[in-house]
């Protein structure tokens, strides 16, 4: 192990929480290695690990309860002296006011925020899904000695979905829902899209996460029609986006990246973080909003075959150049920036 100062990534991925946290810290933690500094990750448990030996990133267990953040306090602050963390990067919203009360002395805390519902005492909190005329974050830290950041210029693009334009489009329909599908979103969907005369034209793209269950019963669904090819777990997600027309996805950085690619998106949510991002892209016209699927799955999916439907009778060429310009792909350089002079003047 280094005895260099290093830059701290707390966060888990587990069955119960989506990997999209674990990947947009490897993305803002291998800029940061690109620019000389050393990075550990700390996770309560061994899960998901695979995803930082695969960037050759370093990682402590910490072998806490991962729901328990008050708990983990102990431990994280053995980590912090042990590995010489001089920022601490948090990405989770189980979080506590007493973990960030107890470690603001002890390092630099820098708290990636997608809710911007609670005021933490931190050094530094970044709300990339904020539109320039919003002033959410700064309003909430307001005469406070937190420094914020906001906007589409953070958002933390992993390397593969920085090149813009499209590879070889067909006439394709991707469906995913990050790591974990509850609800059984993508299986019920792809059922409806497979009876929709509108859609008949249209091969369909579902890729599973990890988490997902459904993966036989959509192996089954694929073999009774060849319109559907079903991939689980797959690590070239940027070739699969941009070869696809349009898309279904829930809300969170999924969705970014799909702009990054110019592919419209119906989005939907079934989590507090993923119904607000996507209701307030469905008011911009950003894309087109299907709701909250924890509060009538069936109606959703309903809604969300209607968007498609709206989507394949316009052009949406001027669409997909629009997204394209809403994320210009630095926002890990500019977030590693900003951590790497945090940790050359500490507090």
């Amino acid at each position: 192990m280094s005895n260099s100062i290093m830059i701290g990534f707390r966060l888990d991925a587990n069955e119960q929480i989506a990997t999209g946290h674990m990947m947009r810290c490897i993305a803002i933690a291998k800029q940061c290695q690109s620019l000389g500094e050393d990075c550990i990750f700390l996770l309560a448990e061994k899960k998901n690990i695979e995803f930082l030996e695969e960037n050759h990133l370093m990682y402590h267990v910490l072998n806490v309860d991962w729901q328990d953040w008050d708990g983990s306090i102990p431990k994280v602050t053995d980590a912090i002296y042990k590995f010489q963390i001089r920022c601490l990067v948090v990405d989770s919203y189980q979080v506590t006011h007493n973990f960030f009360n107890q470690l603001y002395n002890k390092t630099k805390l820098f708290y990636i925020d997608d809710m911007c519902k609670e005021k933490f005492h931190v050094h530094m909190v970044l709300h990339y899904p904020q539109w320039g005329e919003e002033k959410t974050i700064e309003d909430l830290y307001a005469n406070t000695e937190t420094v914020t950041y906001s906007g589409l210029q953070y958002m933390p693009l992993r390397e593969e979905f920085l090149s813009k334009g499209k590879k070889t489009e067909k006439k394709q329909i991707l469906v995913t829902t990050g790591g974990t599908d509850p609800l059984h979103f993508t299986l019920k969907l792809c059922r409806q899209i497979l009876q929709e005369p509108a859609l008949d034209t249209y091969d369909i793209c579902a890729v599973l996460g990890k988490w997902n269950s459904d993966k036989k019963e959509m192996d089954i669904l694929a073999g009774e029609n060849k319109r559907l090819k079903v991939y689980q777990n797959i690590k070239n997600m940027s070739e699969r986006m941009r070869e696809s027309t349009i898309s279904v996805s829930a809300g969170g950085s999924t969705v970014y990246e799909l702009f990054a690619c110019g592919v419209p998106v119906v989005c939907f949510g079934f989590s507090d973080d993923q119904v607000g991002i996507g209701e307030r892209m469905g008011e911009t016209g950003m894309v087109i909003w299907a709701g909250d699927a924890r509060t009538d799955i069936n109606n959703v999916v309903t809604r969300a075959l209607e968007g498609l439907k709206r989507y394949v009778v316009c052009d949406m060429s001027e669409l997909s150049l629009k997204l394209q310009g809403l994320v210009d792909g630095k926002g890990c350089e500019r977030i590693a920036g900003i951590l790497r002079e945090s940790i050359y003047d500490i507090v």
